[in-house]
């Protein structure tokens, strides 16, 4: 076997390790959009239990409300059946609760969809840099790189 390497052998090896650079690229994109989505996810989730647990107070009554970092406030319940809900860009409305969990559970359901499909997306990503790397890794052997 010639120590030589063919430029084509040469070429491809060249797009090989091209490609897996930017699949490892892509797929680092991929799991920052999963570390978000799971964020949101449990955000809509502790906005559904803390809607749930309203449903159950009255004029008066306390209720411990998530402000994020793992830390609540006690609070007075003055209108159980109403609650202020973002709509993004720094606007809230002033919404029932019937209404605002309707709007939750339709947020979570398309995020949940949306994480169904980038984990898929992420998968075939992983799939097809796995292909590549034995690709690379099979070039290198035949031709006494590796």
């Amino acid at each position: 076997m010639s120590n030589k390497i063919s430029s084509d052998i040469v070429n491809r090896i060249r797009e090989l390790q091209n490609e897996i650079e930017q699949l490892q690229t892509n797929l680092n994109a991929i799991e920052q959009q999963m570390v978000l989505l799971s964020r949101a996810i449990g955000s809509i989730n502790d906005s559904i239990n803390t809607q749930n647990i309203l449903k159950t107070k009255n004029k008066g009554d306390h209720i411990m409300v998530p402000i994020g970092g793992s830390s609540s406030i006690l609070c007075t319940v003055d209108e159980p059946y109403n609650v202020i809900v973002s709509l993004g860009s720094g606007i809230s409305l002033k919404s029932t609760l019937q209404e605002a969990e309707e709007r939750s559970k339709n947020q979570l359901e398309n995020l949940e969809s949306s994480r169904k499909k980038i984990q898929e997306q992420y998968s075939q990503f992983v799939n097809l840099l796995n292909e590549r790397r034995q690709e690379l890794l099979l070039l290198g052997q035949q031709h006494g790189l590796i």
